[in-house]
Protein backbone atom coordinates (compact mmCIF):
# COMPACT_ATOMS: atom_id res chain seq x y z
CA UNK A 1 0.00 0.00 0.00
CA UNK A 2 0.96 3.65 -0.32
CA UNK A 3 2.49 5.68 2.55
CA UNK A 4 -0.81 7.52 2.91
CA UNK A 5 -3.05 4.46 2.94
CA UNK A 6 -2.65 1.31 5.03
CA UNK A 7 -4.46 -2.01 5.30
CA UNK A 8 -5.07 -3.78 8.60
CA UNK A 9 -6.70 -7.12 9.44
CA UNK A 10 -7.95 -7.52 13.01
CA UNK A 11 -9.14 -10.75 14.66
CA UNK A 12 -11.76 -10.98 17.41
CA UNK A 13 -13.67 -7.81 16.55
CA UNK A 14 -17.15 -8.59 17.88
CA UNK A 15 -16.71 -6.79 21.22
CA UNK A 16 -14.21 -5.22 23.60
CA UNK A 17 -10.69 -4.37 22.50
CA UNK A 18 -11.21 -5.76 18.99
CA UNK A 19 -14.28 -3.65 18.29
CA UNK A 20 -12.56 -0.57 19.66
CA UNK A 21 -9.48 -1.21 17.52
CA UNK A 22 -11.67 -1.36 14.42
CA UNK A 23 -13.21 2.05 15.11
CA UNK A 24 -9.91 3.64 16.13
CA UNK A 25 -8.10 2.44 13.00
CA UNK A 26 -11.07 3.35 10.80
CA UNK A 27 -11.13 6.93 12.09
CA UNK A 28 -7.42 7.50 11.51
CA UNK A 29 -6.72 10.18 8.92
CA UNK A 30 -2.95 10.18 8.34
CA UNK A 31 -2.47 7.54 7.16
CA UNK A 32 -5.95 6.52 6.10
CA UNK A 33 -6.76 2.86 6.61
CA UNK A 34 -8.80 0.07 5.15
CA UNK A 35 -9.82 -2.20 8.01
CA UNK A 36 -10.66 -5.88 7.66
CA UNK A 37 -12.70 -6.72 10.75
CA UNK A 38 -13.17 -10.41 11.53
CA UNK A 39 -15.04 -12.57 14.02
CA UNK A 40 -16.43 -16.09 14.22
CA UNK A 41 -19.99 -14.78 13.96
CA UNK A 42 -20.28 -12.44 10.99
CA UNK A 43 -23.55 -10.97 12.27
CA UNK A 44 -21.70 -9.56 15.30
CA UNK A 45 -19.88 -7.20 12.93
CA UNK A 46 -23.02 -5.39 11.73
CA UNK A 47 -22.09 -2.65 14.21
CA UNK A 48 -19.53 -1.41 11.66
CA UNK A 49 -22.04 -0.95 8.83
CA UNK A 50 -21.71 2.84 9.16
CA UNK A 51 -17.97 2.75 8.44
CA UNK A 52 -17.27 2.72 4.67
CA UNK A 53 -13.60 1.77 5.09
CA UNK A 54 -14.37 -1.30 7.22
CA UNK A 55 -14.95 -4.65 5.50
CA UNK A 56 -16.17 -7.60 7.51
CA UNK A 57 -15.29 -11.27 7.15
CA UNK A 58 -16.03 -14.44 9.09
CA UNK A 59 -12.94 -15.90 10.75
CA UNK A 60 -12.55 -18.67 13.30
CA UNK A 61 -8.89 -18.71 14.31
CA UNK A 62 -9.20 -22.31 15.54
CA UNK A 63 -10.03 -23.51 12.01
CA UNK A 64 -7.39 -23.75 9.28
CA UNK A 65 -10.13 -23.86 6.63
CA UNK A 66 -11.71 -20.68 7.99
CA UNK A 67 -8.36 -18.89 8.12
CA UNK A 68 -7.54 -19.85 4.53
CA UNK A 69 -10.94 -18.71 3.26
CA UNK A 70 -10.67 -15.37 5.06
CA UNK A 71 -7.12 -14.74 3.85
CA UNK A 72 -8.11 -15.44 0.24
CA UNK A 73 -11.09 -13.09 0.48
CA UNK A 74 -9.03 -10.28 2.04
CA UNK A 75 -6.23 -10.65 -0.52
CA UNK A 76 -8.74 -10.54 -3.33
CA UNK A 77 -10.23 -7.32 -1.97
CA UNK A 78 -6.80 -5.72 -1.50
CA UNK A 79 -5.84 -6.57 -5.07
CA UNK A 80 -9.10 -5.16 -6.43
CA UNK A 81 -8.67 -1.83 -4.61
CA UNK A 82 -4.90 -1.35 -4.79
CA UNK A 83 -4.87 1.19 -7.61
CA UNK A 84 -7.49 3.45 -6.07
CA UNK A 85 -5.38 3.56 -2.91
CA UNK A 86 -2.23 4.62 -4.72
CA UNK A 87 -0.55 1.25 -5.27
CA UNK A 88 -0.17 0.99 -9.03
CA UNK A 89 1.54 -2.40 -9.06
CA UNK A 90 -1.33 -4.07 -7.20
CA UNK A 91 0.93 -6.25 -5.05
CA UNK A 92 -1.83 -7.42 -2.71
CA UNK A 93 0.21 -6.65 0.39
CA UNK A 94 -1.17 -6.38 3.93
CA UNK A 95 0.38 -3.72 6.18
CA UNK A 96 -0.77 -4.97 9.59
CA UNK A 97 -2.35 -8.04 11.15
CA UNK A 98 -3.62 -7.53 14.71
CA UNK A 99 -3.94 -10.82 16.59
CA UNK A 100 -6.55 -9.84 19.15
CA UNK A 101 -8.84 -12.89 19.34
CA UNK A 102 -8.37 -14.57 22.70
CA UNK A 103 -9.98 -16.76 25.32
CA UNK A 104 -9.78 -16.58 29.12
CA UNK A 105 -10.05 -19.31 31.72
CA UNK A 106 -9.68 -18.88 35.48
CA UNK A 107 -9.31 -22.01 37.62
CA UNK A 108 -7.03 -23.34 40.37
CA UNK A 109 -4.40 -25.65 38.90
CA UNK A 110 -5.80 -28.62 40.83
CA UNK A 111 -9.22 -28.05 39.24
CA UNK A 112 -8.21 -27.36 35.64
CA UNK A 113 -10.33 -29.13 33.04
CA UNK A 114 -7.67 -30.16 30.53
CA UNK A 115 -10.14 -30.15 27.63
CA UNK A 116 -11.09 -26.55 28.45
CA UNK A 117 -7.41 -25.66 28.76
CA UNK A 118 -6.80 -27.09 25.29
CA UNK A 119 -9.48 -24.75 23.90
CA UNK A 120 -7.65 -21.77 25.40
CA UNK A 121 -4.38 -22.82 23.78
CA UNK A 122 -6.14 -23.53 20.49
CA UNK A 123 -7.29 -19.92 20.39
CA UNK A 124 -4.50 -18.02 22.14
CA UNK A 125 -1.49 -19.88 20.73
CA UNK A 126 -2.30 -21.94 17.66
CA UNK A 127 -4.89 -19.40 16.51
CA UNK A 128 -2.21 -16.72 16.32
CA UNK A 129 0.12 -19.08 14.47
CA UNK A 130 -2.57 -20.04 11.93
CA UNK A 131 -3.38 -16.42 11.14
CA UNK A 132 0.26 -15.32 10.87
CA UNK A 133 1.10 -18.24 8.60
CA UNK A 134 -1.97 -17.49 6.50
CA UNK A 135 -1.19 -13.80 5.90
CA UNK A 136 2.61 -14.15 5.81
CA UNK A 137 2.79 -13.79 2.02
CA UNK A 138 0.83 -10.54 2.08
CA UNK A 139 2.89 -9.21 4.99
CA UNK A 140 6.17 -9.87 3.18
CA UNK A 141 4.89 -8.09 0.06
CA UNK A 142 4.05 -4.99 2.10
CA UNK A 143 6.97 -5.22 4.55
CA UNK A 144 4.20 -5.23 7.11
CA UNK A 145 3.84 -5.78 10.85
CA UNK A 146 2.53 -8.61 13.00
CA UNK A 147 0.86 -7.34 16.18
CA UNK A 148 0.02 -9.61 19.10
CA UNK A 149 -2.29 -8.37 21.86
CA UNK A 150 -0.61 -9.92 24.87
CA UNK A 151 -0.93 -9.57 28.63
CA UNK A 152 1.22 -8.74 31.65
CA UNK A 153 0.11 -12.10 33.07
CA UNK A 154 2.53 -13.72 30.62
CA UNK A 155 5.26 -12.63 33.04
CA UNK A 156 3.43 -13.30 36.33
CA UNK A 157 2.63 -16.38 38.42
CA UNK A 158 -0.83 -15.39 39.63
CA UNK A 159 -3.36 -17.59 41.47
CA UNK A 160 -6.08 -19.18 39.30
CA UNK A 161 -4.72 -17.82 35.98
CA UNK A 162 -2.25 -20.58 35.13
CA UNK A 163 -3.91 -21.65 31.87
CA UNK A 164 -4.45 -18.13 30.55
CA UNK A 165 -1.04 -16.90 31.68
CA UNK A 166 0.91 -19.82 30.25
CA UNK A 167 -0.96 -19.63 26.93
CA UNK A 168 -0.11 -15.94 26.65
CA UNK A 169 3.48 -16.57 27.72
CA UNK A 170 3.73 -19.09 24.90
CA UNK A 171 2.32 -16.56 22.45
CA UNK A 172 4.75 -13.90 23.63
CA UNK A 173 7.73 -16.21 23.08
CA UNK A 174 6.28 -17.18 19.70
CA UNK A 175 6.00 -13.50 18.76
CA UNK A 176 9.52 -12.68 19.92
CA UNK A 177 10.91 -15.60 17.92
CA UNK A 178 8.92 -14.43 14.90
CA UNK A 179 10.43 -10.97 15.34
CA UNK A 180 13.90 -12.42 14.83
CA UNK A 181 12.91 -14.72 11.97
CA UNK A 182 10.85 -12.15 10.04
CA UNK A 183 13.29 -9.26 10.36
CA UNK A 184 15.38 -10.39 7.35
CA UNK A 185 12.17 -10.44 5.32
CA UNK A 186 11.36 -6.85 6.23
CA UNK A 187 8.45 -7.72 8.54
CA UNK A 188 8.18 -6.24 12.05
CA UNK A 189 6.60 -7.89 15.09
CA UNK A 190 5.05 -5.97 17.99
CA UNK A 191 3.66 -7.47 21.20
CA UNK A 192 1.39 -5.34 23.40
CA UNK A 193 1.87 -6.32 27.05
CA UNK A 194 -1.59 -5.36 28.30
CA UNK A 195 -2.40 -4.55 31.91
CA UNK A 196 -5.85 -3.70 33.33
CA UNK A 197 -8.42 -2.79 30.66
CA UNK A 198 -12.12 -2.16 31.26
CA UNK A 199 -13.36 -4.42 28.46
CA UNK A 200 -16.02 -7.10 28.45
CA UNK A 201 -13.29 -9.76 28.27
CA UNK A 202 -13.33 -9.72 32.07
CA UNK A 203 -17.12 -9.81 32.11
CA UNK A 204 -17.03 -13.14 30.30
CA UNK A 205 -15.20 -14.58 33.32
CA UNK A 206 -17.84 -13.43 35.81
CA UNK A 207 -19.61 -16.80 35.67
CA UNK A 208 -16.48 -18.79 36.51
CA UNK A 209 -17.39 -21.59 38.91
CA UNK A 210 -15.33 -23.97 40.98
CA UNK A 211 -16.12 -27.70 40.71
CA UNK A 212 -17.98 -29.24 43.70
CA UNK A 213 -14.85 -31.14 44.74
CA UNK A 214 -12.56 -28.09 44.74
CA UNK A 215 -10.42 -27.47 47.80
CA UNK A 216 -11.08 -23.77 47.25
CA UNK A 217 -14.87 -23.84 47.60
CA UNK A 218 -14.74 -21.75 50.78
CA UNK A 219 -13.49 -18.76 48.81
CA UNK A 220 -15.61 -19.14 45.67
CA UNK A 221 -17.02 -15.61 46.00
CA UNK A 222 -13.52 -14.17 46.20
CA UNK A 223 -12.43 -16.44 43.36
CA UNK A 224 -15.10 -14.94 41.11
CA UNK A 225 -14.10 -11.42 42.16
CA UNK A 226 -10.48 -12.13 41.29
CA UNK A 227 -11.51 -13.49 37.88
CA UNK A 228 -12.95 -10.10 36.91
CA UNK A 229 -10.16 -8.19 38.69
CA UNK A 230 -12.65 -6.57 41.06
CA UNK A 231 -11.19 -3.51 42.77
CA UNK A 232 -8.32 -3.23 40.29
CA UNK A 233 -7.52 -0.01 38.44
CA UNK A 234 -8.65 -0.36 34.82
CA UNK A 235 -8.03 1.81 31.77
CA UNK A 236 -10.90 2.71 29.44
CA UNK A 237 -10.81 0.55 26.32
CA UNK A 238 -10.88 3.46 23.86
CA UNK A 239 -7.93 5.13 25.59
CA UNK A 240 -5.98 1.87 25.43
CA UNK A 241 -6.72 1.25 21.75
CA UNK A 242 -5.80 4.85 20.86
CA UNK A 243 -2.35 4.20 22.35
CA UNK A 244 -2.02 0.86 20.58
CA UNK A 245 -2.98 2.26 17.18
CA UNK A 246 -0.36 5.00 17.53
CA UNK A 247 2.21 2.35 18.49
CA UNK A 248 1.34 0.27 15.43
CA UNK A 249 1.22 3.10 12.90
CA UNK A 250 4.32 4.63 14.49
CA UNK A 251 6.35 1.54 13.61
CA UNK A 252 7.11 0.27 17.10
CA UNK A 253 8.36 -3.30 17.47
CA UNK A 254 9.39 -5.68 20.22
CA UNK A 255 7.36 -5.43 23.44
CA UNK A 256 5.38 -2.34 24.45
CA UNK A 257 3.44 -2.05 27.72
CA UNK A 258 -0.02 -0.48 27.68
CA UNK A 259 -2.94 -0.26 30.12
CA UNK A 260 -3.56 0.82 33.70
CA UNK A 261 -0.40 0.83 35.87
CA UNK A 262 1.62 -0.44 32.90
CA UNK A 263 4.79 1.26 34.11
CA UNK A 264 4.57 -0.33 37.57
CA UNK A 265 3.90 -3.76 36.06
CA UNK A 266 6.90 -3.37 33.79
CA UNK A 267 9.08 -2.48 36.77
CA UNK A 268 7.93 -5.59 38.58
CA UNK A 269 8.61 -8.09 35.81
CA UNK A 270 11.88 -6.41 34.80
CA UNK A 271 13.35 -7.07 38.22
CA UNK A 272 13.53 -3.40 39.18
CA UNK A 273 11.46 -4.12 42.28
CA UNK A 274 12.79 -6.31 45.11
CA UNK A 275 12.30 -10.00 44.31
CA UNK A 276 10.42 -10.64 47.54
CA UNK A 277 7.75 -8.12 46.50
CA UNK A 278 7.17 -9.82 43.14
CA UNK A 279 7.21 -13.34 44.59
CA UNK A 280 5.17 -12.55 47.69
CA UNK A 281 2.37 -10.54 46.13
CA UNK A 282 0.45 -13.60 44.86
CA UNK A 283 1.06 -15.28 48.24
CA UNK A 284 -0.40 -12.33 50.12
CA UNK A 285 -3.28 -12.22 47.65
CA UNK A 286 -4.29 -15.83 48.13
CA UNK A 287 -3.90 -15.59 51.92
CA UNK A 288 -6.22 -12.58 51.82
CA UNK A 289 -8.77 -14.62 49.86
CA UNK A 290 -8.69 -17.46 52.36
CA UNK A 291 -8.56 -15.47 55.60
CA UNK A 292 -10.13 -12.14 54.78
CA UNK A 293 -8.67 -8.73 55.51
CA UNK A 294 -9.26 -8.74 59.26
CA UNK A 295 -7.74 -12.14 60.02
CA UNK A 296 -4.83 -11.86 57.60
CA UNK A 297 -4.10 -8.30 58.67
CA UNK A 298 -4.04 -9.42 62.28
CA UNK A 299 -1.55 -12.17 61.48
CA UNK A 300 0.70 -9.69 59.66
CA UNK A 301 0.63 -7.40 62.67
CA UNK A 302 1.22 -10.20 65.15
CA UNK A 303 -2.31 -10.02 66.56
CA UNK A 304 -3.52 -13.41 65.33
Amino acid sequence: MSPTHKTVLITGCSTGIGASLVRTFASHINPKTTVYATARNLSSLKQFADLPNVHCFALDVTSTVSVQACVEAVEKHILSTSKEHGNENGSGGLDYVINNAGMGYDMPVLDIDIEEAKKVYETNVWGVLRVVQGVSGMLVKAHGTVVVVGTAFAWMSWPFKAVYSTSKASTTLLAETLRLELAPLGVNVLTIATTGIASNFLGKLADSKLPPTSLYREIETQFRSSAVMSGTELMATDKYTAQVVEDVLGGKKGIVWRGASAFAARLAVAGWLPQWVVVSTPFFFICFLFLGYGTFGGLLLGKG
